[in-house]
């Protein structure tokens, strides 16, 4: 049986961008998911410089360099789902800044072709919040924990929702609402979406830590204005009022659409 995949999108530059991805692989590595996943990491054009440092070090996983469009996460993130698609399995996305539990029987909780999920960020504010939600049962409606959508740091996606959904929509989204967006079109599609019971360390990307205050800083960060921006073609794409909030977006495409296979994105 083919494995699923397990993709690591990098980053455009940022500070300690080198040494993020190193701290993820090698959790990776520490935690052998090499047995249950390929592990494809995405580098985007701009980490060249280190590629071969990495492909030496990390032997037992895949290296694919875009060299594309460098500032576009979301379309080097899209490249490993086609991958996935077109061999009819699933995919593991995991953002490069994650350091990745140590038993895959944790991330094995999120694994389901029939549905797309994702996991908890030890680092978000409503800890507690979610933390209560989570244990309280198998597993919980992401919209009634996370704001009505998956988060992009660590989701999975089955290969029966890759088939019928399609990739990230790498055309309208760089690197902000993305996740969004794939969350209403799996929701549409009829698939359930979940807040699986796993938790893992985020780091935060450089858009949190700029918002923190932090000296991490890269392309996508509040004071571009490219939030702002990729919400307004979030809106656009699926006509929402500007009086509707963005944490009412998702109910009120789920009221006002069906699924259609022009939603789909190739």
């Amino acid at each position: 049986m083919t494995k699923p995949y397990l993709l690591v999108p990098a980053y455009d530059k940022y500070d300690q961008a080198k040494e993020d991805l190193h701290n993820l692989l090698k959790s990776l590595e520490l935690g052998a998911y090499q047995k249950h996943f390929r592990v494809l990491v995405l580098l985007d054009g701009c980490h060249r410089i280190f590629e071969h440092e990495f492909k030496s070090q990390y032997k037992d996983f895949e290296f694919h360099n875009h060299t594309g469009n460098p500032r576009n996460f979301t379309a080097n993130t899209s490249i490993g789902l086609r991958k996935a698609r077109e061999e009819g399995v699933g995919a593991l996305v995991v953002n490069m800044d994650t350091i990745m539990p140590k038993s895959q029987y944790i991330i094995s909780r999120m694994v389901f072709e029939d549905r797309m999920t994702c996991a908890a960020s030890i680092e978000n504010g409503d800890l507690n919040e979610i933390c209560e939600s989570v244990t309280s049962q198998a597993f919980t409606d992401v919209r009634t924990v996370v704001g009505g959508k998956v988060a992009g740091f660590c989701f999975w996606l089955g290969s029966k929702v890759l088939q019928k959904i399609g990739v990230l929509d790498d055309a309208n989204f760089k690197a902000s609402f993305e996740d969004d967006d794939i969350t209403v079109r799996a929701l549409l599609a009829g698939f359930r979406v979940e807040l699986a019971p796993v938790f893992v360390r985020h780091v935060g990307t450089h858009i949190n830590q700029v918002q923190k205050g932090s000296s991490r800083t890269g392309a996508y960060s509040p004071n571009d204005g490219s939030l702002m921006l990729h919400k307004e073609k979030f809106y656009r794409k699926w006509s929402i009022p500007s009086s509707v909030a963005h944490k009412d977006a998702l109910e009120w495409i789920l009221s006002s659409f069906q699924w259609t296979e022009e939603m789909v994105v190739n």
